[in-house]
């Protein structure tokens, strides 16, 4: 058996049953198989869900052929892995305790399709991360927009729900929340929330400006003065996979900056559209007058917190003020900003579709993660369409 092998029957949910038994007989159900992390260093399926002794568990999920491998991968010295909830094993010969915490672990060896598994071997063939990509070209487009307003809605949905969980009921409290995920992009989005929980809006606006910056940087323990045990927030930070411009120690600087000098509490939601982007680069040139020792952010990375801040938090305000108008503002917004370039967004070029606006590349990034990596297709209008002319 190869790891691999596993990704792929967990990635493509490709197993008879997703309600499973424990060693102690106790009964585990997967809710959600989570996404596969397929080119950063962590656990290889994140943001999954199962029940336990009808209780929800919400985190990351580790493959391995046999359970003993967690330590011969040391991940038991790895703060990434503390946040696992599920251990998927094709042999389950070693209990694993991580942080003092008997992981949940189940075998598959008796679920596995033999022949199945022979073919993989024999043709290393693996499904299409697009089932429908040989029948998209026929689809009409009116189909396709449709599926992109629905995905960025679910995913706007998504981001302002975290807030209400915990709790962020101001606007200024949501602009800062969502200013510092964006930072974070997709590979430091969890330290980064770690972070914010540390030093909530709500607190920092007590602090005198020039004491901010400080604050954010020895509350991400990214830099650690002499005597200090911290070790543990340093580890959270992912730099495998993360460009000198992206890395963590550059985007907190920058973040902290901005904690120090930016105007949350500004009313750009009340602009047009078209003022709010303008509005928007304008108070980030200012947080950086005077300032000669942390990078200016680039004009892509400043599009980049448009869409990742800017936009849901216009999405918040609508929610908030019960206005759809804010709403249709970032909508609008999207449509107004170039698409972006991602690993994702080269995939669906690769298939002949492709995005000419910020609207379109996180239509299709959303499409990708809501449907076509769970193989949801029937809940897809593009999915749907193809299977009726099937």
């Amino acid at each position: 058996m190869i790891e691999s092998y596993l990704h792929q029957i967990w990635k493509t949910k490709r197993l008879p049953q997703f309600s499973f038994e424990l060693e102690n007989k106790n009964k585990v159900d997967v809710l959600d198989f989570g996404e596969y992390n397929e080119n950063n260093s962590g656990p290889d399926f994140k943001f999954g869900a199962i029940k336990l002794d009808d209780i929800r568990f919400h985190g990351h999920i580790e493959m391995h052929v046999r359970s003993s491998d967690w330590y011969r991968h040391k991940h038991h010295v790895d703060v990434n892995y503390n946040n696992v909830i599920l251990h998927v094993v094709y042999v389950n010969d070693k209990q694993v305790i991580q942080n003092g915490v008997a992981i949940p672990t189940i075998a598959i060896k008796d679920l596995i399709d033999e022949e199945h598994y022979k073919k993989f071997i024999r043709k290393q063939l693996s499904l299409s991360e697009f089932p429908c990509e040989h029948q998209i070209k026929e689809i009409d487009e009116f189909h396709f927009n449709y599926m992109k307003i629905r995905s960025v809605t679910d995913k706007l949905n998504e981001k302002t729900s975290i807030l209400h969980r915990i709790d962020i009921q101001s606007k200024a409290g949501a602009f800062y929340h969502f200013m510092g995920l964006a930072f974070g992009t997709s590979i430091n989005k969890m330290p980064f929330n770690s972070l914010l929980q540390r030093v909530p809006y709500t607190s920092v606006k007590d602090v005198p400006k020039v004491n901010r910056f400080n604050l954010v940087l020895c509350e991400s323990g990214i830099i650690q003065e002499k005597g200090m045990n911290d070790s543990h927030r340093k580890r959270e930070w992912q730099y495998k996979g993360t460009r000198p411009k992206n890395s963590p120690d550059l985007r907190v600087r920058q973040f902290a900056l901005l904690v120090q000098e930016f105007d949350f509490e500004s009313t750009i939601e009340l602009l047009s559209t078209d003022k709010i982007k303008e509005s928007f680069r304008t108070l980030i040139e200012k947080s950086w007058q005077g300032n000669l020792t942390v990078s200016k952010l680039s004009k892509t990375f400043v599009n980049h917190l448009i869409i990742n801040a800017v936009v849901p938090f216009l999405w918040f305000c609508g929610e908030l003020d019960n206005n759809t108008f804010y709403q249709e503002k970032a909508m609008d917004l999207l449509s107004l900003l170039p698409a972006e370039k991602n690993n994702v967004i080269r995939k669906w070029n690769k298939i002949n579709v492709f995005a000419k606006t910020a609207f379109d590349s996180q239509g299709l990034l959303s499409m990708h993660r809501y449907h076509c990596c769970r193989k949801k297709c029937l809940s897809c209008s593009v999915g749907k369409k193809v299977l009726n002319r099937e």
